[in-house]
Parts: C-alpha cells; structure tokens; sequence
C-alpha cells in the first residue's frame, strides 16, 4: 500500500479514538489524555516543514535511537530565572508520573544562558517547555503519531482541529541558498582582540581561570532561508550529535547540532561529560589519528577540558550515591572537528530531581568559565550580544527519563537572517589569532550548508592544528 494511504489510516484511527475519548472518557475534568496509533515510516523533518502550524519543534538523540517532531501546543510552561526553572522542572516530571502510556509523555524545550534577552530572543524567554499537541515519534524502527489534549470539550475540538489540518509531508525541497548581501560579526576581530587580552589580564591576576567568550555571526540572504530544511541538510552531515529545533508561535527558529551532553537520567542512573579542547579533522584517518594523539597530548587542551571536568565532579558528587569516571580522557571525532572528552556515570540519591541536576550543572565550564559566578560576571561585562539559548540546554523532561544537551553549534533563523553562534574557552596561553579561527572553524559546517565556503580564518585553524 501507497505510504500516503497509510498515512490517511493512521490519521482515521487517530480520529477515531479521539471520538471514543469524547464520548467514553468518564475521568477528572482536565486529565492529560495521551492517544496514540502506528504510523508509516518518514522523514520527520519533511513531515515538520510541510505543516502549518505556528508552533514546531524537533528533537533526535545523538544515537540515532529516538527522534520526536511535535505541532503544536497542548501544554506551554515557563520561567524567568535559573531557580524558577529548577522548581518548574520537578513539578513537570511530578505531573507525567500518573500518564500512562506506551510512548512516555515528555516536555520539549530549553534554558537560556543567562537572564540576558533582546528582541531576537523574545519569543523564548529564560525558560520554556511544550507538551505538543501532536508528536511524530520514532523510536528505534517504530513510527507513532500521538495526540495529547485535556478532558475538556474545548481540548477536543482543538485536537480533531490538528489532525484535520495535517498534511502528507512533500520531500524537502533542494537546499540552494541565495545570494549573501550582509555579513555582522560581534564581535569584530578588533573588538574579539580586545576581549581577549580582557580575560587573559583577568585570568593573570587571578579573578578567574577559564572564561568561555562568544561570538555571534549574522549572515543576511537575498530570500528567506528554510529553517527545517537547513537543519535536515546540517544533521545529515553530523555524526555523534544531538539535533534539536524551536520555533513558537512563527518565532525566530532555533536548531541546533550539539555534540555535548548535559546530562542524562534514566530511572536513577545518569550520564555527563566535560567536553572541551579542540583540534582539526580532516578526510585523512592517518592524519586525524596524529591529530587525536596531540590533542590527547596538549597541554593547554587537557587544562581546558581539566576545569571542566573537576568541577563536574565536584559538584556532582554530593547528588550520587556513587560515581565513577572513564578514568582518562578519550576523543570525540566530529566531521572537521574533534574534542576531548571526560565522562562519568552515577547512580543518584533517591531525593535528586532533574531540577536539581539542571541547576548544579548548568552553565558547565565548557561554555561559561571557571570558577562559575566570576566567569560569568566577566563574559557579561564583555559580551555585547545576547547568547539567548545558545550555550543554554535544550531537551527534555519525562517521568522516566530526561535528557538535555549542551544547545552549542546552533543558529537563530530570522527571515531572511541567520545567526550562527560559535566560542572558545580561553585559559592562560591562549592566543587570540588562533580562537578567532576557531570561532569560524566551528560554523564551517552551517556555513557549508548556506553555500558559503568560508576558504579563510576557518582554514587557517586547520592548517595551525595539522601542521
């Protein structure tokens, strides 16, 4: 049978057992309903662009085991500060514990770096999670379309209004950016060597050792620039990387390819790494195994990925009845880049929640500095845009599980604009010449995918890791 035939017998059975629900369902005024019925084998990005609601987002695992894409809203949550959001947290996961069913019902969204905020970042705020109305879900070679709503009759109509609007998804259209006619960088490369020598003084005097600076590049086309489809081009050409995408109510998208981890709990089991220092890749296995022995083999590189990694653990610590680490450092291979990495396992104590994991590990030193409060309390004295959720955490809540990634090589997608976030960690020693070419290096991919081939800084990064 035709896919597109299934397609239309998934959204019948759907139908009708939103049918039965209004009819038969006997239970409290406002209980989560969560139904849900097979569905054909797609592409779920394809499936996200080619609907038209206002509200989108998409989230797939960096094992490739577990891609959701929702419509809609059926819940929305929020909060204005890092404490707010802990709370928030832990009254979320509470909520789903009671919600039976056999794909678990979670919250989508993210953390902002900080409470920093501008128009760009308006529709996000600090903190915001979302139970879609509708979700694709695939988990490992099952297809479900679920649909959540409340045991209201206003909740029914609005669900029946979402399957009616669904559409069998078109192929994504071929990925031709036009024309580049404007390029900001903030900072500028004057501007990013003054901050530089800023933090360096500071890291020389003692105020801190590590501080992680920013930079935001904006790219202007001559038309508007298809989010879903640039983020189905991006992930395709990563491996070992989470992909995640936001939009609410015809905001700015947000996407992302984050390799880093923040943190994963299962049941009472949780996973973290500190993943910092970085080195080149090229197509060259030969030569990308050299370029793994040097890294692992770095001075500057392990002091970077070091305070990140003690302060994980020292903060981690008192959460976990035990913890245990990988013992030594291992390499992260990515396509053009490659990283250290640390990671540890622990089995929490029974009273931790993910609020709790959220606000003793975010923002880690892999993207804020260390120590914590003076690092950050530098980064705003000298960053003059606004990160928004880039360096934040995106992910999600669940009864059984929560997981979050790092929300680094991301883009905002405004219109016609994109803006492209890269940074790098500066501890003592580090030369400003060098972490500019790292800041291009780390937007090569994307920029790739916009058609631009960036043929300098960013390659001039490669050359001084290889050569």
């Amino acid at each position: 049978m035709p896919v597109s035939a299934l397609f239309g017998e998934s959204l019948a059975r759907m139908a009708s057992q939103l049918e039965d629900a209004r009819c038969n369902h006997k239970t409290t005024t406002g209980e989560l309903i969560r139904l849900e019925v097979a569905f054909p084998a797609m592409d779920l990005v394809s499936w996200l662009q080619s609907q038209a609601e206002a509200t989108r987002c998409f989230w797939a695992d960096r094992d490739n085991n577990f891609q959701m894409a929702g419509l809609g809203v059926a819940e929305t949550h929020t909060a204005a500060s890092m404490e707010e959001a802990s709370v928030l947290m832990d009254v979320l996961s509470r909520r789903l514990q009671p919600v039976k069913a056999e794909t678990p019902a979670r919250y989508y969204g993210g953390v902002a770096f900080n409470k920093n905020s501008n128009r760009l970042w308006s529709g996000f705020g600090y903190t915001r999670f979302i139970l879609p109305r509708l979700e694709l879900v695939q988990s490992g070679d099952k297809y479900r379309l679920i649909c959540n709503l409340h045991n209201s009759r206003d909740e029914f109509e609005q669900a029946f209004e979402a399957l009616d609007q669904l559409v069998f998804p078109e192929v994504l259209p071929e990925f031709n950016p036009t024309e580049k006619i404007r390029e900001v960088l903030e900072p500028s490369h004057g501007q990013w060597l003054q901050q530089v020598d800023h933090v360096l003084t500071a890291i020389a005097t003692g105020q801190v050792d590590k501080a992680v600076l920013s930079r935001r590049s904006s790219f202007s086309f001559m038309s508007p620039v298809p989010a879903w489809s640039m983020l189905a081009r991006w992930g395709a050409t990563q491996i070992a990387s989470y992909q995640f995408g936001f939009q609410f109510d015809n905001s700015p998208c947000y996407i992302g390819c984050s390799p880093e981890r923040l943190f994963c709990r299962d049941g009472r089991q949780v996973t973290t790494e500190a993943l910092a220092g970085t080195m080149a890749c090229t197509t060259d296995p030969e030569q990308n195994d050299r370029l793994a022995r040097r890294l692992l083999g770095d001075r500057k590189n392990l002091h970077e990925n070091a305070l990140v990694l003690q302060d994980i653990r020292h903060r981690l610590q008192p959460l976990c009845q035990d913890l245990i680490d990988d013992g030594d450092h291992t390499v992260l291979r990515l396509r053009n880049l490659q990283h250290l990495r640390f990671a540890f396992k622990g089995v929490l104590k029974l009273e931790i929640t993910d609020g709790e994991l959220l606000q003793t590990l975010h923002p880690t030193p892999a993207v804020g500095g260390y120590p914590r409060q003076p690092a950050s309390e530098l980064i705003s004295t000298l960053e003059t845009h606004t990160r928004g959720w880039y360096s934040g955490a995106c992910g999600y809540i669940g009864a059984d599980k929560s997981e979050f990634s790092v929300a680094i090589r991301s883009g905002l997608v405004e219109g016609n604009t994109v803006h492209l976030f890269s940074g790098a960690g500066l501890v003592a020693g580090s030369d400003a010449e060098l972490e500019w070419e790292e800041l291009n290096a780390k937007i090569h991919t994307p920029g790739e995918v916009l058609g631009m081939a960036r043929q300098g800084a960013d390659n001039r990064f490669m050359e001084r890791s290889t050569g």
